[in-house]
C-alpha cells in the first residue's frame, strides 16, 4: 500500500522511462538485508523504477566514506536506523530534502 501511494506521488501520469530510486540501508533494528531486498524487488517488478541500493558500513564502522548521491534520485527510501551519518552526508541529505518540492522528488521512511 505504502509503495503504491508513494508511486502515485512520484510518477507523472504517463511515465515514459523508469524513475530512479535509491534505497538507503545497512543498519537497522530489523533484518535490513531482507527488508531492503523486498523493497527493491517490489519497486523493480512494478516496471516503474530502476533501483540502486546504498549500504552503509557496519555499526561502528567509518561513516565518512558513506555518501549516497541523493540528488541523482527522484525517490529515496530510507530503510535505515543506525549510526549517525557524517556531518557532510547529513548536510547533503538536508539539502536534498529542502530541494524536494522544486525537483518533484519524494522520500519515504520505513521503520
Amino acid at each position: 500500500m505504502l509503495l503504491c501511494a508513494l508511486a502515485a506521488g512520484v510518477l507523472p501520469a504517463a511515465a515514459k522511462k523508469p524513475v530512479k530510486a535509491l534505497i538507503v540501508t545497512g543498519q537497522n533494528n530489523h533484518n535490513w538485508q531482507v527488508s531492503s531486498a523486498v523493497i527493491e524487488l517490489i519497486l523493480e517488478k512494478s516496471g516503474l523504477f530502476t533501483v540502486d541500493v546504498a549500504v552503509s558500513p557496519e555499526r561502528g564502522g567509518d561513516m565518512e566514506a558513506f555518501r549516497p548521491a541523493f540528488g541523482d534520485y527522484r525517490l529515496v527510501v530510507l530503510d535505515y536506523n543506525g549510526d549517525g551519518w557524517s556531518s557532510r552526508t547529513n548536510a547533503e541529505f538536508l539539502e536534498y530534502v529542502r530541494d524536494l518540492p522544486r525537483r518533484k522528488q519524494r522520500i519515504s521512511g520505513l521503520a
